[in-house]
C-alpha cells in the first residue's frame, strides 16, 4: 500500500480488491483490470465517522461499523478484510486509526462554532417585548 500526495491511502486487501482511505471515507474497490488500479467499481463506501473500532489479527483486519449490511463485505456491523501479509494489515489499521483521529479532531474544532451560531440564532428568535 501507499499514501498519495492528496492524503488518500490505497491498500490491497486481496489480489482482487483495493481499499482506499480518504480523509473522510473508506472505499472497497474492485479494479477494472489487474494492471489498472486507478479505475474500478466501488463495492462499498463507509464514512470514517461510522467506524467504531478496528483490530488487526495477523493478515485479517476486523472493522466494526455502524451501517447496514453490504453484500458479503459487511455483515451485522462487521467487516473483515484479508491482506497479503500481517505487516500490511497492521499498516492499514494504523493509517485507519490515524485518519479517524484526524477527522475527530477536525470535527471537535467545529463544535464551538456550531454552539456559538446556535446560541446567536436562538437569541435572535426571541420575541421582542
Amino acid at each position: 500500500g501507499n499514501v498519495r500526495d492528496d492524503g488518500m491511502g490505497v491498500f490491497r486487501s486481496t489480489p482482487h480488491l483495493v481499499l482506499v482511505l480518504d480523509p473522510t471515507d473508506v472505499f472497497v474497490v474492485k479494479p477494472m483490470a489487474k494492471m489498472e488500479e486507478n479505475r474500478g467499481t466501488v463495492l462499498c463506501g463507509i464514512s470514517l465517522r461510522s467506524i467504531i473500532a478496528a483490530a488487526a489479527d495477523g493478515e485479517w483486519l476486523h472493522v466494526a461499523v455502524r451501517c447496514p449490511d453490504v453484500g458479503s463485505l459487511i455483515k451485522n456491523g462487521n467487516m473483515a478484510l484479508k491482506f497479503e501479509a500481517p505487516g500490511t494489515c497492521l499498516i492499514v489499521k494504523q493509517y485507519l486509526d490515524r485518519s479517524r483521529e484526524v477527522l475527530r479532531q477536525e470535527l471537535m474544532t467545529k463544535v464551538p462554532d456550531l454552539l456559538h451560531s446556535r446560541k446567536t440564532m436562538s437569541s435572535e428568535d426571541k420575541p421582542k417585548e
